[in-house]
């Protein structure tokens, strides 16, 4: 009796043993493509902040194949803590990178536990997402939106997402702190200083741009007086006459914007206290032009002093 036992469990186990070699070799032998998804920020007016930081718990995203209510597959789901204001001028943190199965994907859920501002004082501010105070008038674009009952943000693609074997999608999350991180309490100590301030704290209200990087290009230059490259000029880029991102220049007078999407009615607008444009040398630069996706659009602007 106890040989037919021994007997049958060897059985089981073999057969047990069997069914998952069978379903890790289904699993392997699923074609995949690739998702990344990498996260920047237009940056902050004020000088007095040395952090900006966002807080995202767990990324996923809806797959529709045969599935009229889709089924979410988490990308990522360990809370990741960045500061926005290092992800300035083309620069970006890769927050996923995925081998995603071959299918068809319509959203982007992303949850956000918490932001926190740090001043160059010392003082710091935190605010917990409350999504109950968001609505659609406080997303931007491609379709955002706050979902309450999931204490997420939706972002529809737009356009169904096709993951094909083998093909590599890259998308980018552009935050917008300046717009995103709504200060409270503002008390300016003394304006003969500039921007000397204090805060009693703030809201966020998310601001943000998503875009699929095969569908954009990016446009890179120099501001400069003369022979001299200037410093923390503003770049903003103009689309139909509206704002659509900025950035500033780095200590050699280099900008750079990324994730601009493929189309028509851009232009650049260039800002620096105590400087304007110099009309006749930046004559070529003043108009509109096209972006086409995967191009880089190369641009140099003159500035005269005003002071």
């Amino acid at each position: 009796m106890k040989n037919i036992k021994v007997l049958l469990i060897a059985t089981v186990l073999i057969i047990t043993g069997l069914v998952a070699t069978s379903c890790e070799e289904s699993n392997i032998n699923e074609p995949f493509g690739k998702i990344t998804l990498k996260l920047s920020d237009a940056p902050l007016d004020y000088a007095q902040f040395k952090e900006a930081n966002i807080t995202i718990d767990k990324i996923q995203v809806r797959r529709m194949d045969g599935n009229s209510n889709g089924d979410f597959i988490t990308l990522m789901d360990n809370p990741t803590k960045s500061n926005l204001l290092e992800l300035v001028n083309g620069m970006t943190e890769t927050l996923v990178d995925y081998d995603l199965p071959v299918g068809d994907y319509d959203m982007i859920r992303l949850f956000i536990s918490g932001t926190e501002m740090k001043m160059t004082n010392g003082n710091t501010y935190s605010d917990e997402m409350d999504f109950g105070n968001f609505s659609n008038n406080n997303m931007m674009g491609n379709g955002m939106m706050a979902n309450e009952e999931m204490n997420s943000i939706d972002i529809e693609f737009e356009s169904m997402l096709s993951i094909m074997e083998g093909v590599h999608e890259e998308f980018l999350l552009d935050v917008d702190v300046n717009q995103s991180f709504m200060l409270e309490g503002v008390n300016y100590i003394s304006m003969a200083t500039g921007m000397m301030m204090d805060i009693s704290g703030f809201q966020f209200t998310p601001i943000m741009r998503f875009v699929q990087m095969s569908d954009a290009g990016t446009i890179s230059g120099t501001v400069q007086e003369g022979d001299n490259f200037l410093h923390n000029a503003t770049v903003t880029l103009m689309q139909n006459g509206n704002a659509y991102t900025s950035t500033r220049t780095d200590e050699n007078g280099n900008f750079k914007l990324i994730g601009i999407p493929q189309g028509e009615l851009y232009s650049v607008n260039v800002e620096l206290n105590g400087y304007e444009m110099d009309l006749d040398q930046n004559e070529a630069m003043m108009g509109v032009f096209d972006m086409m996706s995967g191009s880089v659009v190369n641009m140099a602007f003159y500035m005269n002093s005003i002071e």
